[in-house]
């Protein structure tokens, strides 16, 4: 018996000792959101109070709460915590299901009291009776012997209790338990995946962490919704009217830097001026003021979109080969993809501005709508097999829109 008490004590030590480390290095939020450090909390709490004088009722009730010590394991091992974590989550589904079973139950007990009652008292005299009689019959433990019971003497059926009886056991034992069972698996799984789902961002978050990003990013974050290449267009317009606060037609950087800063992303988005010349490609994409127009704003946005996803594809890639090697493989392919594809924003903003040339001798002169499709031709030929086509650019962007929404997943 003393061993056992010195075992009891020493393992006690060594909780409280691990407790008091993980609080020192996650102290205090990331400790007190995480359910399963509160747990431990609580056991080493109990654990520590049952020490105290056992004559004392309090702490005999403690020393009987020591026993869920094992349940410790649960944290450790994670495939047991995924498992708890999944039944904790689907309670209120199943719950939902049980509500019905139990409206149910109450109905047939109602009825079996005012049927039963005279005729067996044993079973259905009171209705907490008639709802311990119903559960029994519910795991067909039994059951044909308390219907027979409420036979007549003379041996002949009664037609009311065999009806009760087996429509009882038509709705609850085979259709409504096995919904709950239908429900619990759902929710199970649902609630299973969930928490893979929530393993997978936090390694691509934890990857993120380390890899160089740009501070447009969380601008860059809210193009992942767009779902074609006029709704990606359309933002950034919007995006350049809300930061052209002196309306010139052009940003300049304490635009970006004081408009961006007041569009309240997380983080906080600070333009310093060393980003804003590396943007701008030390402002040779601004104008004689120093402004960034629209066509050039448009074009450095684009350009970041795609690194952007290049970005996150490349983080992407080793946590979910750890669940799926056949999507991680499917990820590196249209890394590869995007890679591949040539985009510079002076190469973009030359195409704007040759498009907006041929618009203008369009309208001058109608007679050179029909030989547009001949001149943008030669057109494409003359730049050297520089892919900044109509096409191109849609191609590109509705690739991009693709890969931030794999991103967000």
């Amino acid at each position: 018996m003393i061993l056992f008490e010195q075992i009891d004590i020493a393992f006690t030590i060594l909780f409280t000792f691990e407790l008091l480390v993980n609080i020192i290095a996650h102290w205090f939020k990331a400790f007190v959101r995480d359910y399963w450090n509160l747990f431990d909390t609580f056991i080493v709490v109990t654990t520590l109070l049952s020490f105290g004088p056992a004559q004392v009722s309090f702490f005999k009730t403690m020393r009987l709460i020591r026993a869920f010590r094992v349940m410790r394991l649960f944290a450790k091992f994670e495939s047991l915590r995924q498992m708890i974590n999944a039944l904790t989550r689907s309670v209120v589904p199943v719950a939902n299901a049980m509500m019905i079973v139990l409206l149910f139950h109450c109905i047939f007990a109602v009825l079996g009291v005012n049927l039963f009652s005279e005729k067996d008292p044993l079973h259905f005299k009171t209705f907490m009776k008639a709802m311990l009689t119903l559960f029994q019959c519910a795991t067909l433990d039994n059951w044909a012997e308390i219907t027979r019971g409420l036979f007549p003497e003379d041996g002949t059926g009664d037609t009311g209790a065999i009806l009760y009886f087996v429509i009882w056991l038509i709705i609850v034992s085979y259709t409504l338990f096995p919904v709950v069972v239908a429900v619990l698996l759902d929710s199970f799984w649902a609630a299973a995946k969930k928490e893979k789902d929530e393993k997978i961002a936090e390694r691509m978050n934890q990857s993120l962490s380390h890899t160089e990003v740009s501070s447009l990013d969380p601008l860059l974050n809210t193009f992942m919704t767009a779902n074609s290449l006029g709704g990606v267009c359309k933002r950034v317009q919007n995006i350049f009217r809300r930061l052209d606060s002196d309306n010139s037609g052009g940003l300049s950087h304490q635009e970006l830097f004081e408009g961006l800063k007041k569009m309240n992303f997380k983080p906080t988005i600070k333009l310093q001026i060393e980003e804003f010349d590396r943007l701008t490609e030390n402002r040779s994409l601004c104008n004689e003021e120093g402004e960034v127009e629209l066509k050039h704003w448009e074009a450095i946005l684009l350009t970041q979109l795609k690194l952007y996803a290049e970005r996150q594809l490349g983080q992407a890639i080793p946590a979910i080969s750890e669940e799926s090697e056949h999507m991680a493989s499917l990820i590196f392919g249209l890394q590869i993809m995007l890679r591949n594809q040539e985009f510079h924003p002076r190469d973009y903003v030359k195409r704007l501005e040759r498009e907006e040339r041929e618009a203008k001798m369009m309208f001058d002169d109608p007679s050179l709508v029909a030989t547009a499709p001949a001149n943008e031709s030669k057109s494409k030929g003359d730049n050297g097999g520089l892919n900044d086509s109509l096409e191109y650019r849609l191609a590109v962007c509705e690739t991009e829109c693709v890969l931030y929404r794999m991103c967000s997943l």
